[in-house]
């Protein structure tokens, strides 16, 4: 199956048998090509599986500044993308490595790519990252293990959010901040939410915080888990709350 619905199609295969040997046999297929999304999600509590054990399984690839066994248009291409970085033209860099992956996929091996992505993470925003190292594990699941899932979910401002937390975990409101921006303090939608939470000014009021400082991490941070920890205590459930935040109470 090598079309973007595999997950989908590999979960109700799975479903649909009454053999559960067979539905094992779809579901672990899932399990293992695709381990982050909701349809493998919803196997592993049915088969009481640790995700994230099954990503640690998998051996890390090492990083190294290496263009042996490569082109010397793809060895060229890359020095001049570590050139635009260096010389801090993010937005020139990243519009140039969609262009590599995209026309050089087949010449670019794994160890290639996660230190492309080790690059952009060292030079780059998170959203860059995330961007890039998420179409890339679409392409080829094989590659996800711990070492780019920890550049997938990123822990910048983590201070700020630790301390703004109300009693949730860190790391719930970070997910949620990586969703909302993905760490982008800066961030502005159509319907004027800011900040790393996407708070918006009105929201940002009734928790107490300025609207002026949407765009202070701390600030955003401290508004955004105000109103995440009102969901929470309004509805009852995490995942009620994280609705709630998103597409309002109502």
């Amino acid at each position: 199956i090598n079309s973007d619905e595999r997950g989908r199609v590999l979960y109700w295969a799975g479903s649909f048998q009454r053999d559960i040997k067979k539905r094992d046999s779809y579901w672990n297929k899932l399990l293992e090509r695709q381990p982050l999304t909701f349809h493998a999600l919803h196997v592993a509590s049915a088969m009481n599986v640790d995700l994230l054990e099954v990503v640690k399984a998998r051996s890390d690839i090492a990083v190294i500044r290496s263009f042996e066994g490569l082109t010397p248009e793809v060895a060229t291409s890359l020095r001049w993308l570590e050139t635009l970085y260096l010389l801090e033209r993010q937005h020139a860099a990243d519009v140039f490595s969609k262009w590599l992956v995209s026309n050089e996929s087949e010449a670019l091996p794994q160890n290639v790519i996660i230190y492309l992505g080790a690059l952009k993470t060292s030079t780059a925003t998170p959203l860059n990252t995330i961007t890039f190292l998420t179409s890339q594990v679409v392409k080829d699941p094989n590659m996800l293990n711990t070492q780019v899932l920890r550049m997938l979910f990123p822990l910048p401002y983590y201070e700020a959010f630790a301390e703004s937390a109300y009693g949730l975990d860190p790391f719930l409101v970070m997910g949620l901040a990586r969703q909302e921006s993905a760490f982008n303090p800066k961030a502005r939608s159509r319907a004027n939410a800011k900040g790393v939470m996407q708070v918006l000014p009105g929201t940002a009021s009734h928790m107490g915080i300025s609207p002026k400082n949407l765009y202070d991490v701390q600030s955003n941070a401290t508004a955004g888990a105000r109103y995440l920890r009102k969901m929470v205590d309004k509805f009852g459930t995490v995942e009620l709350a994280l609705g709630g935040y998103n597409a309002g109470p109502g």
